[in-house]
């Protein structure tokens, strides 16, 4: 790893970095197999100082990632060394404008891009080859990206010695991977594999806000609501396989805390409340929603 970070004039600051990564395990249950990457990462950030109450911070960052594989495969399987030969580039960024409009008010624009590489379990490294049971990982899985946009308000309270915020988001996750309903057939069965399942949206709002009082005491009070909506291709029982954020994530949240502090004393009581959402239980090779 390596990186460097420099100023152009009182108003630019930018930093350049790259990382080299190697990765590697060998399969299992079944043994004989090596799965390994190796990972190359650039990433730059520009910070611009625009006037006294506004600056833009961009950062962003390319993974270039060379998949392999070497060893031993079981008989029947229908995949080869070669097939892990793969190459794979993603992009993910970070972008900020912040605006001090005054001494108590700060307004936040985002946008940011993340992306999350299959573990080496999911590309090859866990495989079962057993009599009626055949689990593999697979090299042709996608990475999971999310792309989130979000403004935020802070508003310093200072007459009260409390600090407000309100911010509201919308959220892509595209690409969700779920471990086992993907379907490599063999001759007399199939291999079970990962698969993207599809994509997932979200948006919301949080308003929340702390402060203290009398030396000695803090306080703390935010309300969340998140509304979800999944568009996956992979069905099983009554509802999703093994995910469903759209029905096992709240609505509706409000937490709130109070604190006390004397001496080496210390005290803090939590309260939370959330609307009704459902669990997936497991069952067989799939699940239901409870």
């Amino acid at each position: 790893t390596g990186e460097d970070t420099f100023d152009l004039g009182t108003q630019h600051t930018f930093r350049l970095a790259a990382e080299y990564r190697h990765n590697s395990v060998n399969t299992t249950p079944y043994a004989g197999g090596t799965i390994s990457y190796d990972v190359l990462s650039t990433s730059g950030m520009w910070s611009w100082r625009i006037s006294p109450t506004l600056s833009l911070t961009n950062a962003l960052r390319l993974d270039q990632l060379a998949l392999h594989r070497g060893g031993n495969v079981p008989a029947n399987y229908p995949l080869t060394n070669s097939d892990w030969n793969r190459a794979k580039t993603e992009v993910s960024f970070n972008s900020g404008l912040v605006w001090k409009e005054s001494e108590q008010d700060t307004l936040r624009l985002i946008a940011s891009r993340g992306v999350q590489l299959p573990n080496l379990a999911n590309l090859g490294a866990f495989i079962v080859d057993v009599p009626y049971l055949h689990l593999t990982g697979t090299p042709f899985l996608g990475a999971t990206t999310v792309s989130n946009f979000e403004v935020d308000w802070d508003r310093d309270l200072p007459t009260l010695s409390a600090r407000a915020r309100a911010s509201i988001f919308v959220q892509h996750s595209d690409n969700l991977i779920t471990a086992d309903s993907g379907v490599i057939p063999i001759q007399g069965g199939a291999y079970i594999t990962p698969i993207g399942i599809g994509d997932s949206d979200a948006e919301g709002l949080e308003l929340s806000a702390n402060g203290s009082f009398d030396d000695e005491w803090r306080w703390s009070l935010s309300y969340r609501a998140e509304f979800i909506l999944d568009k996956f291709s992979v069905i099983g029982a009554d509802g999703k396989k093994y995910s469903d954020y759209e029905h096992t994530t709240p609505k509706h949240s409000i937490k709130a805390s109070l604190g006390w502090t004397h001496g080496a004393w210390e005290a803090d009581a939590f309260l939370g409340y959330q609307t009704k959402m459902s669990g997936l239980l497991p069952l067989g090779y799939g699940s239901t929603l409870v």
